[in-house]
């Protein structure tokens, strides 16, 4: 019988150099992977009644799916295993090499559903990559976006305004089966972030995984549009490049409000001070370019969040639902 393969979760916000990680990673010959594989999402959501949208009204199918696993023998342990089941077949579907004892993982918006992937999978290791969230926010714009807010950014609204709370709480619940990774130290020292993966593993990496990383292919439609790159040498110039993208007044004023909802707790799980923030915020030398487009482009995004979460909730009011992202600048 085969030797399940163990997973290993890499969780992270996108364009926090999961990609670079995961090929690092890969350099071992223990460690099987795949471009992102998006597997566990339909398992942890199938019987949520929130956030997913469906044509035959996942709020009925989610009592349904209820009703099916309470009548089973082994009820909602039964719904963990075949979930488990299905998914780990996968994993040993992806793995073309055979002498893998890991399966990585690596699926940012995993950190969605960390305790479905903490339940189902009792022996998974976890690996949390952090990245300065206003980092995240420029480096989304500016690869994704064109450098403008526009209703487009509704496809990354979860990662910037949920991502980093989720992805804080879930690495303080899973300490004890996880490793902190600070993309700081990633693009500055990977060798020593490899030095520690390999310690948390308990593998040996290649003295050259670094030079080996730029041969891993990973195929698929997912993951950075970038990754058929050479990593010929790691970005430390992106790191704090968040202050090129504060070119005028608006975009100060909404990175200020932006690090000002996080609760300090989670500031603090990604190691970053406030104060320290909002000073550097207001030092930033700004000009008036691009300030009308910001406006016009923040409002745009506004009303399509408004109206996508109107379209989410047929039926229940003609009210703007409350929206986080309608309340921004």
């Amino acid at each position: 019988m085969t030797t399940p393969l163990r997973p290993i979760f890499l969780l992270s916000l996108p364009r926090s150099g999961s990609t670079l990680l995961q090929k690092l990673l890969a350099t071992n010959a223990q460690i099987a992977t795949a471009n992102e594989t998006w597997i566990a999402l339909p398992f942890a959501y199938m019987r949520s009644p929130r956030g997913l949208a469906a044509e035959y009204w996942q709020d009925t199918c989610a009592e349904a799916l209820d009703d099916v696993f309470a009548q089973l023998p082994g009820g909602e342990a039964e719904f963990r295993r075949l979930s488990s089941d299905f998914i780990r077949s996968t994993y040993h579907g992806l793995a073309e090499n055979k002498v893998a004892t890991y399966f990585l993982d690596k699926t940012p918006r995993y950190y969605l559903i960390a305790d479905f992937l903490a339940e189902v999978f009792p022996d998974a290791r976890f690996i949390f990559l952090f990245r300065h969230p206003l980092d995240v926010m420029s480096s989304i714009l500016r690869s994704w976006h064109k450098d403008t807010f526009s209703p487009h950014l509704r496809s990354n609204a979860v990662d910037l305004w949920r991502g980093p709370e989720l992805l804080a709480s879930a690495s303080r619940k899973l300490a004890d089966r996880g490793l902190r990774v600070d993309y700081e130290e990633l693009v500055t020292d990977p060798e020593g972030v490899i030095a520690r993966v390999g310690g948390f593993l308990e593998l040996e990496f290649p003295h050259d995984a670094v030079e080996k990383a730029s041969a891993v292919e990973l195929s698929g439609r997912m993951g950075d549009p970038h990754r058929g790159r050479k990593y010929d040498g790691v970005g430390e110039g992106s790191v704090g490049s968040w202050s090129g993208f504060v070119k005028n007044p608006y975009r100060r004023h909404f990175l200020k409000k932006y690090i000002g909802r996080f609760p300090e707790h989670v500031l603090e799980t990604y190691g970053l001070n406030r104060q320290a923030i909002l000073q550097e915020l207001s030092r930033a030398p700004i000009s008036l370019n691009g300030l009308g487009r910001d406006i016009a482009g923040i409002n745009w995004f506004r009303l399509s969040m408004w109206l996508h979460q109107l379209h989410q909730q047929p039926g229940l009011s003609v009210m703007p639902p409350s929206c986080d992202y309608c309340q921004l600048g």
